[in-house]
C-alpha cells in the first residue's frame, strides 16, 4: 500500500438505503474495504414518491467513512426523475468536502452526474460494474451511453472476466481490470462444526424467481422427498415468502422445507455454518456474494455454470452444474446426502482470504486509484 491516503467519492446507480432495502449492498461493502486504506465519501441520490422536497441523510461510521443520501420527490415522468438527480447530486457534494477520485459503480443514467465532473471538473473515475444486464439486449441509448462512460473512465473494473467479455460485446472500450467482490472474513471465518446427521441444504437472496430460479430449487427438493432421502432445505432472504409456502402446503413438505427472513450479514453467516451445503440454481449472475461466503465458513456450494461463477470456483469446493438443469441439480444433492468429500473448511477460507477478503479487495483497488492519480 502507497503511504498516499486519499479521498475517494464512491457514486452508485444501487445502494442501500431506506426505500431500495438492501440492493446494492455489494457496493456499500466495497466501499467499506476501501476505507480501510483511504478516505471515502458516499453520494447516492434515490427517488422517493412520499416527500415533496428534498432530505439529505448523512450516516458516519468514522472518520474514514460516510454516506450521504440525498431522497428527492420522484415523478411519475423520468424526464423530471433525470434532472432532480442531477440536482440532488449537486445538493449532495455540498455536503462532502473535496476528494481526489471518483469511483463509479453500475452503468446507468445515472452517472450522467459522473460524466460532467469529468468533462467539466477534471475529476477522473474508475468504473466497477456488477450489472447482469450486459447479458441481454440493450436499447440503442444505453448501448451509446455506456460507450461514452467507459470512454472517460480511468480503468474499468467489471466483478469478473465472463462480465468484462460482455461489455466488450455491447460495445464498452476501456482499460479493463477484473476486481471481485469482497468478504468480511473476521465474520465468515471457517466453522469448526461437522456435518450434520439429517444433511441442510441452504439458500439465501432475495428469492426472485426470474434471477434465482426459486421454482427450479423447489422441484429438486420434491424429487429429492419422493425418492425418500432425510434432509432440509432452509431457505430464505429479502424477498416473498408466499410462494414458497404455498408450494409447501400444496405438497406436504414441511418436514423438508424451512423458511426464514430477511437476515444480518451475522446470521447469514451463522446460517452458513449450519449447513452443509449452499444451494445457488440461478438463471443468471456475476460474481455473487453468497458462493464466496459460504466458501469462506467452509461449506461447499452447488451453483449453475452462469456469468463468472466458474472463474472463482476451485473443483474441490463443491459443484457446478447447467442452468436449469432440475436432474442434474438432484444427483449433486444426492451425492452430498450420501456425503461426499470436498475441501476442508480451512482450505476453503484461505482461498478467500487470499483472494476476497477486506485487505485484498482494499489492496487492489489501491493499486488502481494509486497509479490513477500518479499519471500527469
Amino acid at each position: 500500500m502507497s503511504a498516499n491516503k486519499l479521498h475517494i467519492l464512491f457514486v452508485s446507480t444501487w445502494f442501500p438505503n431506506r426505500i431500495s432495502g438492501l440492493n446494492g449492498d455489494f457496493v456499500q461493502r466495497h466501499a467499506k474495504a476501501v476505507s480501510s486504506l483511504h478516505k471515502v465519501s458516499v453520494l447516492h441520490v434515490e427517488g422517493d414518491t412520499a416527500i415533496n422536497k428534498s432530505v439529505i441523510e448523512r450516516h458516519k461510521t468514522n472518520e474514514n467513512y460516510q454516506e450521504v443520501i440525498v431522497f428527492f420527490p420522484k415523478s411519475k415522468y423520468s424526464i423530471i426523475n433525470f434532472f432532480r438527480k442531477f440536482k440532488s447530486y449537486q445538493l449532495g457534494k455540498k455536503e462532502i468536502r473535496g476528494f481526489d477520485l471518483i469511483h463509479a459503480n453500475v452503468m446507468y443514467y445515472n452517472l450522467f452526474w459522473v460524466l460532467i465532473q469529468r468533462l467539466f471538473h477534471q475529476k477522473k473515475y474508475v468504473l466497477t460494474e456488477h450489472s447482469t444486464e450486459f447479458y441481454g439486449k440493450m436499447s440503442w441509448l444505453k448501448r451509446s451511453f455506456n460507450k461514452i462512460l467507459g470512454k472517460y473512465a480511468s480503468k474499468i473494473l467489471p466483478v469478473s472476466k465472463k462480465l468484462q467479455e460482455a461489455m466488450q460485446n455491447q460495445g464498452v472500450k476501456g482499460d479493463f481490470e477484473v476486481i471481485p467482490n469482497v468478504v468480511d472474513t473476521s465474520l465468515f471465518e471457517a466453522k469448526t462444526n461437522s456435518l450434520n446427521q439429517v444433511p441442510i441444504f441452504l439458500h439465501v437472496s432475495m428469492l426472485l424467481d426470474s434471477h434465482k430460479n426459486i421454482t427450479g430449487q423447489l422441484n429438486a427438493i420434491k424429487i429429492l422427498a419422493d425418492k425418500g432421502y432425510k434432509f432440509e432445505f432452509h431457505i430464505g432472504g429479502n424477498g416473498d415468502l408466499n410462494p414458497i409456502l404455498e408450494f409447501i402446503e400444496k405438497h406436504q413438505l414441511q418436514n423438508y422445507i424451512k423458511t426464514f427472513g430477511t437476515l444480518t450479514h451475522q446470521e447469514v453467516s451463522q446460517k452458513m455454518k449450519q449447513a452443509d451445503a449452499f444451494i445457488l440454481f440461478s438463471f443468471k449472475e456475476n460474481q455473487p456474494c453468497v458462493i464466496i461466503e459460504s466458501f469462506a465458513v467452509g461449506t461447499p456450494v452447488i451453483a449453475s455454470d452462469v456469468g463468472g461463477i466458474s472463474e472463482f470456483f476451485p473443483s474441490n469446493f463443491g459443484e457446478i452444474i447447467p442452468s436449469n438443469d432440475v436432474d442434474e441439480l438432484v444427483n449433486k444433492m444426492e451425492d452430498f446426502i450420501q456425503q461426499k468429500n470436498y475441501a476442508s473448511a480451512h482450505e476453503m477460507h484461505d482461498y478467500v482470504e487470499n483472494n476476497f477478503s477486506v485487505r485484498r479487495i482494499a489492496e487492489r483497488f489501491d493499486q488502481v486509484y494509486q497509479s490513477i492519480i500518479s499519471e500527469k
